[in-house]
Order: structure tokens, then sequence, then C-alpha cells
């Protein structure tokens, strides 16, 4: 089975041809060619197949694309769960700064915000902690001074 991810020339063969093909290499059923062309597959790509086989013990196809690893680990997210858990009222900017200045790996107030917002669940509440005023200057002022509290 071949899977088009591109819409080109790329492809991604199904597992079972990749361990079905190096395995008839590896029980001497011909040279890369030979075996690639029973299969439809490329020499080269089985030639990759064989080695991965013998280094890795998989034919596991990679991750496709820009893949990065998690710069906030889960140990870490936990951390801030319990920062979040015992001081609810803590903003982003807080979470953010207590963060970076830990022996942590550091995150960009963007990343700290998508972890508090889409890992951890937590949401900021709506609901203003202060009354605002009547008038436009005290109301402006109101809300400079209410702070966000984190919910899940």
């Amino acid at each position: 089975m071949i899977f088009d991810l591109d819409g080109g020339d790329s492809v991604a063969h199904h597992v079972d041809v990749r361990i079905r093909a190096v395995n008839a290499y590896n029980s001497g059923a011909g040279s890369y060619t030979k075996v690639a062309a029973l299969f439809g597959i490329g020499s080269a790509s089985l030639k990759r197949w064989v080695r991965k086989h013998r280094e890795q013990g998989t034919v596991e196809p990679e991750r496709l694309g820009g893949y990065r690893k998690p710069i906030v680990s889960e140990k870490n997210k936990r951390k801030i769960e319990r920062w979040i858990d015992k001081q609810p009222d803590l903003t982003i900017v807080e979470v953010f700064l207590r963060y970076n200045k830990g022996s942590n790996p550091p995150a960009s107030m963007s990343t700290i915000g998508r972890v508090v917002r889409d890992a951890l669940a937590f949401r900021r509440k709506k609901k203003r902690t202060a009354q605002p005023s009547k008038t436009k200057k005290a109301r402006s002022k109101a809300e400079k001074n209410t702070r966000s509290e984190f919910a899940r």
C-alpha cells in the first residue's frame, strides 16, 4: 500500500511492505535493485530500510515535517500546574517570569501561554475581579487593576 503524502513523487510505504522487502533482502533473494523491483520500490529506499533495520531494529517511518521536541517538559508542565493550583490568580506574565527564573530551558511568553491554555486546560475567567466604575477614566483605571484568574 502506498500513501501519496504531498501530491508529488514523495511516498511513504506501508510498514508491511518495508518489513517484507527487508526480510527478502536479508534472506538473500537478490541485490538491492532486484528485491526493490520485486516490491515496486526504489533501491535507495530499500537500502535505507535495511540500514535502519540493522541499526535500530525497526523499519517504521520517521515523523514527517518540522517536528520539534517540546520546550516545556511534562515534568515542568506539572510544576506550572502546581503553581497555578496554589495561587489561582497568577497571570501568564508571572508564570512566565517564575518559569524562566528557574533552571528550566527558557521558554517564550507565548509558549507558556499555550502550555497553560492548551496542555493544562486552564482558561481565563471572563468575569472581572473588581466592579467597573461608571466614569470612563475610573473604568480604565479599574481595568488595569484587574487580574486574570485561571479556571478549569
